[in-house]
């Protein structure tokens, strides 16, 4: 459970553009707050929170003991219109890129699925509506137990404004008789472990329900300049400050990969402030941030030092709740992008210009040359974040690459022989296949690299004495 103003936001957030959607009708309730707390897995605290000022703003009712009653009077059928309006060119990008991360993923969920869990899915499948289609998505999902992609199932489902139609419209959206059968033909070839056929039916099927939604929409919206045009963001930080660690990540960038690399100590508080546009206290507070993960070493009377790749880094806290959370952070996004590089990376590889193949190709090989090989598949996350075709790829690996640089105070850390080989190994066969244009076997072999990279990152996450379950307890929204 997770208590925070952000999450009370959100929550008001949600049944705000509910009513002005005209989701409720006169005499509609909303859910009790346990119900509501447990849906959104929050503290009772926070759902009060939302209600307040729900209630302070008109938009419900309550009486003491009864239940919380909609204004239907704040019902803005124009809104609905404004919303989708400002999205409706953003959605022929944003569609294909939710296609082929959540086929991946879903694949993946079911790969996870017991006899149980399949029927739940079947019931699900049985009383589908436009809100059970969401639910269908969110139980399958929760058996990756990472809060990450819940986090994107949830980003997603609010871009598209999924959440605010209401139930009954349903059949205006799609066939729903075709969608049961087209999900129990999932649940079928799951439960026969045919994941192939579920990767490819969940891809089929996303695309013929993206036909109907983009003609639903677009017979409800009017033209929006493009741009006034509102774009898909990944909202990752809900819970915590986000100028801090986005400065923490930038640096961390600039170690490993920029400018900073070559140099032994940081610049001075003020210096950094001046060069970020921040206040000296949130970049002692950044350094501060960097030094608890190793990355860094405050030394008085010199600076802050920059630990090299060729050396030994110092050991984090984990104690820390800021560390404990950005490793968490760190560890799913690399599980994340296990699970999908292999077919992002094949429309990355086959869209690449000559130029910027090259310009890839020279930087896997300068850290081959250099015994840098573990960061090959950081260069390759930050590449796709660069040059992927689809816009809604780059929004998604850009934040998975800045979570990502958290763990590498750990991963540059490992100085075995056996994983400096494997880095070698994987970094040879992905440069050979990108030279010889074998973007199928290109793309396996990062594919490959990932899960071994996601696997000696959890066994180095252990050593440090990272708990294993503790990453996996970020808040989360469920969707149920």
């Amino acid at each position: 459970m997770y208590n925070g103003q952000s999450f009370s936001d959100l929550i008001y957030q949600f049944y705000s553009m509910r009513i002005q959607f005209g989701y409720y009708t006169e005499g509609d309730t909303l859910p009790p707050i346990e119900t509501l707390s447990r849906d959104f897995r929050v503290s009772t605290l926070t759902v009060k929170t939302a209600l307040k000022q729900l209630r302070d703003e008109g938009y419900i009712i309550t009486c003491g003991g009864k239940a919380t009653k909609v204004n239907t009077s704040h019902a803005d059928p124009a809104s609905a219109v404004r919303f989708l309006s400002a999205r409706m060119d953003r959605f022929a990008d944003f569609y294909p890129a939710n296609e082929m991360i959540f086929s991946s993923l879903l694949t993946e969920s079911f790969r996870l699925m017991e006899e149980k869990d399949f029927t739940c899915l079947l019931e699900l499948a049985d009383r589908l509506a436009a809100d059970y289609l969401m639910r269908f998505y969110s139980f399958a999902l929760q058996k990756l137990n990472n809060s990450l992609v819940m986090n994107l199932l949830w980003e997603s489902s609010l871009y598209q404004g999924l959440p605010f139609l209401k139930a009954k419209r349903s059949s205006e959206l799609y066939d729903l008789n075709k969608i049961r059968r087209s999900l129990k033909n999932l649940i079928r070839s799951g439960k026969e472990k045919d994941f192939q056929a579920v990767h490819s039916d969940f891809l089929n099927f996303q695309r013929t329900n993206r036909k109907h939604l983009v003609q639903f929409y677009a017979e409800q919206t009017v033209p929006v300049p493009k741009e006034e045009q509102t774009p898909f963001v990944w909202h990752i930080y809900r819970e915590r400050p986000e100028i801090c660690y986005s400065l923490a990540s930038h640096i961390l960038h600039q170690i490993y990969l920029g400018h900073y690399h070559e140099t032994h100590f940081l610049p001075s508080y003020e210096k950094m402030a001046e060069l970020y546009g921040v206040s000296v206290s949130t970049a002692r507070r950044t350094i501060r941030l960097l030094c608890q993960l190793g990355a860094a070493q405050s030394i008085n009377g010199k600076g802050t030092r920059i630990f090299s790749m060729e050396e030994s880094w110092l050991p984090m806290d984990c104690g820390i709740p800021s560390i404990r959370r950005s490793l968490a952070f760190f560890i799913q996004a690399l599980e994340l992008v296990k699970y999908t590089c292999r077919d992002v990376s094949q429309t990355f590889l086959k869209k690449l210009t000559r130029q910027s193949k090259n310009a890839l190709l020279q930087v896997l090989e300068h850290d081959l040359t250099f015994d840098r090989s573990e960061l090959t598949l950081l260069h390759i996350v930050k590449y796709i974040a660069e040059y992927h075709p689809c816009a809604g790829i780059r929004e998604i690996y850009f934040k998975l690459f800045e979570l990502m640089l958290w763990g590498y105070p750990i991963m540059t850390g490992l100085k075995e022989s056996d994983s400096q080989r494997k880095c070698v190994e994987y970094a040879e066969m992905i440069i050979h296949t990108l030279k010889t244009n074998d973007f199928l076997s290109c793309a396996d072999a990062i594919g490959q690299l990932a899960v071994w990279k996601f696997s000696a990152a959890d066994d180095a996450l252990c050593r440090c004495g990272f708990d294993f379950e503790a990453y996996r307890l970020l808040p989360s929204i469920q969707l149920m």
